[in-house]
């Protein structure tokens, strides 16, 4: 499997996804290329952890550092788990309650 179906081979320094810091500004953008790297290094260290069709708890902000994460565990066989970090003013034993998922593993 390859990002977005062949992009890193047709055209590897095309943006494949551009982050809006508000919304209507680009901050960033990641190339198919950077995209796949990141995405195999990632599918890489999962796979070394044993996560094999296991969930992957990604608490990533929203941003570029999630798409690579998430297409790393497309490239893996994990199933990915979206959630949000908890902000400075909360507490990480209040968030989220994990107990129905006890195999769940940080990414």
């Amino acid at each position: 499997m390859t990002c977005c179906v062949g992009g890193p081979r047709t055209k590897p320094e095309q943006a494949a996804y551009t982050f809006l810091i508000d919304g209507e500004n680009e901050a960033v953008h990641l190339t198919y290329a950077e995209l796949d790297q990141q995405a195999r290094a990632i599918a890489g260290w999962l796979q070394q952890q044993g996560s094999a069709g296991q969930g992957v708890l990604l608490p990533y902000p929203p941003g570029l550092d999630f798409i690579a994460a998430f297409y790393g565990c497309l490239y893996a066989g994990v199933v990915a788990c979206r959630s949000i970090r908890p902000t400075a003013g909360k507490r990480w034993r209040n968030w989220p309650p994990f107990s129905p998922m006890p195999r769940l593993r940080f990414c």
